[in-house]
């Protein structure tokens, strides 16, 4: 179970196993989400043209006005280019149709329902991020340096927003918790 106010999130190789059994393009368009913290969304939006020198142009859908360029790595860059847009769009689906791919790929892989819903791979994005570049910062200046690029990458207004995967997981507490009391 988890606590109010907090998130789920895949580890790595969880979100990998789901992609890899998903049926083309789902696999490339969670592989997508898995990499750049996309909401669904925002993902099922994207157009041929959005790719742009190796980033992706993410268009806000609550503000018109509002859009960001994502880094795309070259194997997920080569991907979308692949994809014959329909109506422009590369992803010519509805959210539901999203929610129910992943729900077929999660029954396969063992993953519980309540864990494998398209905006846990916004979650893993961020808590992968947030990890990544704080194993590489050396002081607190770069720490907040890497907050303020996450919640570029998301697309938050509000630092607030990105600051609740500063939140430790209960999953994490718990294990960590376990971890310590075995070696005592």
């Amino acid at each position: 179970m988890v606590p109010e106010g907090s998130y789920r999130s895949l580890s790595e190789a969880q979100a990998l196993s789901l992609i890899e059994i998903m049926d083309y393009p789902w696999n490339v368009f969670y592989q997508m989400m898995l990499e750049t913290g996309v909401r669904v969304s925002e993902g099922l939006n994207v157009k041929a043209d959005d790719i742009i020198n190796h980033s992706l142009r993410v268009r806000t859908l609550k503000r018109k006005d509002a859009s960001r360029l994502i880094p795309l790595m070259p194997l997920l860059e080569e991907k979308l280019k692949m994809i014959r847009p329909t109506k422009g769009y590369l992803f010519s689906y509805s959210r539901v149709a999203a929610w129910k791919a992943l729900q077929r790929a999660a029954a396969q892989v063992g993953i519980p329902p309540q864990d494998a819903h398209p905006h846990v791979f916004r979650h893993s994005f961020a808590v992968h991020q947030i990890a990544l570049r704080s194993m590489f910062a050396e002081n607190d200046a770069q720490r907040l340096t890497a907050m303020a690029e996450v919640q570029y990458l998301l697309g938050h207004k509000s630092f607030n927003s990105t600051a609740i995967y500063l939140k430790p997981r209960y999953e994490d507490v718990e294990k960590n918790f376990r971890r310590v009391r075995q070696k005592r």
